[in-house]
């Protein structure tokens, strides 16, 4: 039995992780998080007997040292700090604090038997591009803003401490990354939102900054293979897409999804924080997945029943179709590994498609309008993610 700290785990990316970690039953998973940013209902649904929250402030050494000392843990996941362009370059001296954070956390660890540290840092590091695609052994770290300094610090600290205690840690240098728990005040979410709204969409500056997005499911499958498999010992790795876009770009398109009448306007450019140009080299990440990441192309529109469940919902929902092979009959397969298997109980077409006879491992493009009706085993309309196999799906209970 592995017992597993996730700080910040009431989060958007470490509420995934958490409830990943805990759907294996020999893990018994503590969560901690001030709630800050988090949400309490991203960890409790559904409810896992073994995942347990405590409310706690990592920054604070009386709060986390009970939780360190009551549970012994074999591994942590430190991903608690404070985030978002806006909120950390507003409050500076806020982000700062962390620092307290990442050196409670590595005392108490080295004190109380952790094998390993496993760190959220950021790409916020590499500063402006010096070099793209931005690597983690040969692209220089530039970043002067304090969010970013502090992740700095972060991956310092993990250092000294393997060299001088012996403890073995993971850095995770973490691109964008998008998925239904997302807070709203995130780019892709809060494009969606407004779009759903038909809201106008605000960029800063002229939109011509790019930016790549990770899926939630990637970020979360490429850490955990790190984990498990015991792979990117004291060393560091990119976690993101190399699939770049221009921030007016992703509005037009999530305007184009969506169908919303949305406009786009220009609000004048962040004073910092806000990079042109940012693309990871994901080589490592790609072979810790054993497969392609999935396209963010065609993110999915915003018909979801709630902030945390799938982005998917009751509602027809359109989604990019990029070089899908496509299997039919009692399940479907999506061989790029972006999707699992499901028993599907129905299936419709609609008048303009083939008979699913003869698309029977048809690979390339099914003849679009192509809709279908899905009728999901438990959890699939929560696990279902954006990928490139249909253009449009309905799901029903």
């Amino acid at each position: 039995m592995a017992r597993i700290l996730v700080t910040g785990g009431a989060g958007f990316i470490a509420s995934d992780l958490a409830q990943k970690l805990a759907d294996d039953t020999d893990n018994q998973v503590v969560v901690v998080d001030n709630l800050l940013t988090g949400e309490l209902e991203k960890i409790t649904v559904p409810p896992k007997k073994n995942l347990r929250f405590v409310k706690c402030d990592v920054n604070r050494f009386d709060d986390i040292s009970g939780v360190f000392y009551t549970n012994r843990f074999d591994h942590v996941f430190h991903y608690a700090a404070v985030v978002g362009v806006k909120r950390t370059t507003d409050h500076p001296v806020m982000v700062l604090r962390d620092i307290d954070g990442i050196r409670n956390i590595l005392d108490l660890s080295k004190n109380t038997g952790v094998s390993r540290v496993l760190f959220s840092s950021s790409s916020e590091v590499y500063g402006e591009p010096v070099e793209i695609p931005q690597n983690e052994r040969t692209t220089p770290l530039n970043s002067k803003l304090p969010y970013a300094i502090v992740k700095n610090i972060g991956e310092a600290f993990l250092r000294s401490y393997q060299k001088e205690f012996g403890l073995d840690y993971t850095v995770f240098r973490f691109f964008n990354t998008y998925g239904p728990k997302q807070s709203k005040d995130f780019v892709v979410a809060k494009f969606l939102r407004a779009a759903v709204a038909n809201e106008d969409i605000t960029l800063y500056g002229d939109g011509l900054q790019t930016r790549t997005f990770c899926y939630v499911d990637d970020n979360i499958d490429a850490c955990l293979a790190a984990y498990y498999k015991g792979e990117v010992m004291n060393d560091v790795v990119n976690i993101g897409s190399d699939h770049e876009i221009t921030i007016k770009a992703l509005a037009e398109l999530i305007i184009e999804i969506t169908g919303s009448g949305s406009r786009i306007v220009h609000l004048p450019p962040l004073e910092e924080g806000d990079m042109t140009r940012r693309m990871p080299d994901v080589t490592c990440m790609r072979s810790l997945l054993d497969r392609e990441p999935c396209l963010c192309a065609r993110a999915w529109s915003a018909s979801w029943n709630s902030p945390w469940r799938s982005p998917i919902g009751p509602s027809n929902t359109l989604l990019g179709l990029d070089q899908p092979e496509v299997e039919f009959g009692s399940e479907v397969v999506n061989t790029c590994g972006l999707m699992s298997r499901r028993q599907v109980r129905a299936i419709q077409y609609s008048e303009t498609t083939e008979p699913s006879s003869s698309l029977k491992k048809r690979k390339g493009r099914p003849k679009p309008p192509f809709s279908i009706a899905l009728k999901p085993d438990q959890n699939f309309a929560r696990d279902l993610r954006p990928t490139r196999l249909f253009p449009r799906i309905q799901l029903y209970r």
